[in-house]
This record gives C-alpha cells, sequence and structure tokens, in this order.
C-alpha cells in the first residue's frame, strides 16, 4: 500500500523543561524577541527624542539652549491692567486698559543626557560606543550637569531675547529672570529640577518728525551748553529791577 506523506514540521514542539536539550529553534526565536525588544526601543527613545525637540527654550536662530533641559511641566501667566480715575461722591472712571508683560515658569529635570534635534542622527549618536563608555563610568552625566548649570547661569546674566517653544504655539522676545532649583534623594540626587522664570520683553520704537505742523512735535536737538550773551543779561536784569519796582 502507498505510505502518506507526513511534512515536517518547520519548529519542533518540544517543551522547555530540565533535563531537554535546547534546540535551534529556541534560539531563533529568542534572537527575534531581542531583535524585536530593541527595535522597540529605539523606536520609543525617537518618539520620545522628537517630542522633547518642540519643548524648551530656543534661541534666535531655532536652536535650543539648554540641551540637557527636559521639559516637565510649563506654566505661563497674562494679564491686562485697567487704569482708574477717582471722581466726586466716591465715583471713579476707568480710560484705560493696557497689557502686562508675560510670564512663564519651565520646569525641567537634567538627568545627564542630552536631547538633540529628534533627527535620525541624534537616535545613532544616543546609542554610539562613547555614549555606553560614559555611562558605564558615570563621567559623561557629571560634565553634563555641570555644563548645564554653567549656561543657566550665564542665560540668567545676559539681555537677548529667547523663545518658548510649545507643539502649538511659540512664545517670542522672552528673557530668563532666574532660576530655582531642587535636588533631593526622592527625585534623585544626582538630577536636579530646576524652575526657570521667563517674561516677556516688549519691544518699542521711537519716531521722530522732522517737518511738525506744530511747534511741540519737533524733535529735541542738543547744541551743547549755550552762554547767553551780555545783552541777554542786561535785558534780563533790567526787566527784573523794573518789575520789582512796580
Amino acid at each position: 500500500m502507498p505510505l502518506t506523506a507526513v511534512p515536517l514540521p518547520s519548529l519542533w514542539n518540544v517543551p522547555v523543561a530540565n533535563g531537554v536539550p535546547k534546540l535551534a529553534a529556541y534560539a531563533v526565536e529568542g534572537a527575534e524577541a531581542v531583535a524585536s525588544v530593541t527595535a522597540g526601543t529605539l523606536l520609543q527613545d525617537y518618539l520620545v527624542s522628537d517630542a522633547a525637540s518642540h519643548w524648551g527654550i530656543f534661541d534666535a536662530s531655532k536652536n535650543r539652549v539648554l540641551t540637557a533641559a527636559h521639559v516637565i511641566s510649563l506654566d505661563g501667566q497674562s494679564s491686562y491692567q485697567i487704569s482708574d480715575a477717582p471722581l466726586e461722591e466716591g465715583a471713579f472712571s476707568s480710560y484705560n486698559k493696557v497689557t502686562a508683560p508675560s510670564i512663564y515658569r519651565i520646569l525641567v529635570i537634567c538627568d545627564g543626557s542630552e536631547i538633540g534635534g529628534g533627527g535620525l542622527s541624534d537616535l545613532v549618536s544616543m546609542y554610539s560606543i562613547s555614549t555606553f563608555k560614559n555611562a558605564l563610568t558615570g563621567s559623561g552625566d557629571m560634565y553634563v550637569r555641570k555644563d548645564f548649570l554653567d549656561t543657566l547661569e550665564a542665560l540668567e546674566q545676559d539681555t537677548n531675547l529667547y523663545s518658548v517653544a510649545t507643539p502649538e504655539k511659540v512664545y517670542r522676545n522672552v528673557n530668563i529672570l532666574g532660576s530655582r532649583w531642587s535636588r533631593s534623594s526622592r527625585g534623585g540626587i544626582t538630577m536636579p529640577a530646576v524652575e526657570i522664570a521667563l517674561q516677556t520683553v516688549r519691544l518699542t520704537a521711537t519716531s521722530s518728525f522732522s517737518n511738525a505742523h506744530e511747534p511741540q512735535g519737533q524733535p529735541l536737538q542738543t547744541n551743547g551748553v549755550v552762554q547767553p550773551s551780555s545783552s541777554e543779561i542786561s535785558d534780563a536784569f533790567m526787566k527784573n529791577i523794573m518789575d520789582g519796582a512796580t
């Protein structure tokens, strides 16, 4: 009688137990699992880096000024002021409404890692050999934190204008007023949490008119110190005498 061909399975169904040797199929499955986890980790890190590139403080060239600052929260406050004038019988009159400078507070954490632009090159550099070497020795994190604190101190002293960026809107023309930092064992003694305060700077321009219709509209001119002439002194002196005599 003819024999029925029985196909062999692609993977042997051998249970995993003590004393049972592992076959090559389990090694292939393990390698595929490791590759899947590694690819998922790379993708997650890329998404986190790309999302972080839309938050933070940027200069006029759209460069991040604090590359090691991971934004945790962002608070903003805007307000207007209305001027009031007192009137008779306890009444008052409101006559003007002006905007006040907006205040922003950004809470960032420096964990020793830097944020790139969210591109593929930054993702590759994140997993470079030097990165793993610094992670093993711990020296890289310390230098990153020191550079972060030194840069923040320099930013507090300058008068440059920056932008606070969010995915939905960019708040321009702000200057850093100061910061408040905290380090604790609960949040990680090696991860300083810094709250940065910023304020909007109003840019104004002065206008001058060379040919004004009214004398008070003419621009001021400085001609130095002008000494009155002797005739002007005598005329003023005589006028005072005549006024006193009358």
